[in-house]
């Protein structure tokens, strides 16, 4: 594993690359573990995966004030000159697809493609969206698991805990609405409470909340793939169904046996159409 810091004016952020194939970009705002955990080893063994942490979050340095996801775009391409890499693509998983497309609509010229993997184009409607369904869809086992991590979450004393492990606890606690297993235990493969994940959170749910990118989807010019799962409750597929004929050259894949985390649990079809995708849009 490769590790460096990165200047991009204001801040310094840790980057991490393995492999030694098609160069693809992997934004985080939430520590590398996690991603490093959920991609599997047969994308690390044929792309150059390589991991930015945001400014703010796990070892990069800076402050998430501020923030935008085109702004957060432009720190990636800063990586990219800095690494000397002519051309890359970019693999944004839930609210880092939202990274993924403005660096598409920003960058045209040293984008490949991008991959939108369990997100959306429209987060405003994204929750909501997304509640309604699980209150359709889910299962009593879904729904009792659910209500038993929320009460367990709301027994937390704030004052025992960090900032940090107390979002963390609570991401944890909305796992249901994430993954396909009611009972599945993801705490392994996020290593512990990343740095910076309660003021990451924090601003993604205020920013976040606003952010639309449909109407700009027909300004995309490059290559993107949206990789959705079917029983995703938090970024629903039916966001990208509406929108994905909007762009120039888009496709959509839905893993009908996936959740939020189409790259874990259903990893050699997800991993089938990425490398279709990026070795297609490298040309």
């Amino acid at each position: 594993m490769d590790e460096r810091l990165v200047d991009v004016g204001g801040a310094r952020l840790h980057v991490q690359a393995e492999g030694d194939g098609i160069p693809v970009l992997v934004p985080t705002g939430g520590g590398t573990a996690f991603y490093r955990n959920t991609l599997s080893r047969e994308l690390a063994a044929r792309l150059r995966l390589i991991y930015v942490e945001a400014r703010g979050t796990g070892a990069s340095s800076g402050t998430v004030d501020g923030l935008t996801f085109a702004s957060m775009a432009d720190d990636l391409d800063r990586v990219r000159a800095a690494l000397g890499l002519e051309r890359v693509a970019v693999l944004g998983h839930s609210n880092h697809g939202c990274i993924a497309l403005e660096y598409a609509l920003r960058y045209p010229l040293t984008a490949a493609g991008v991959i939108s993997a369990g997100s959306a184009p429209d987060f405003r409607q994204a929750f909501e969206l997304g509640q309604a369904r699980w209150g359709r869809e889910a299962m009593a086992d879904q729904k009792a698991g659910l209500a038993k991590l929320q009460d367990a979450f709301a027994a937390v004393d704030p004052s025992s805990v960090s900032p940090d492990e107390l979002m963390y606890r609570r991401y944890l606690s909305l796992a249901p609405l994430g993954w396909r297993k009611p009972d599945f235990d993801q705490e392994r493969l996020w290593e512990g409470a990343p740095a910076g994940m309660a003021a990451y959170f924090s601003w993604l749910f205020a920013f976040g909340a606003g952010w639309n990118l449909v109407p700009k989807l027909s300004e995309i010019y490059v290559p993107v793939l949206a990789v959705s799962g079917q029983f995703d409750y938090l970024c629903p597929a039916e966001l990208w169904e509406s929108a994905i004929g909007a762009l120039d050259d888009g496709e959509l894949v839905v893993l009908d046996e996936s959740a939020h985390n189409p790259q874990y649990e259903q990893p050699a079809a997800f991993d089938a159409a990425v490398l279709r995708f990026v070795e297609r849009a490298w040309g």
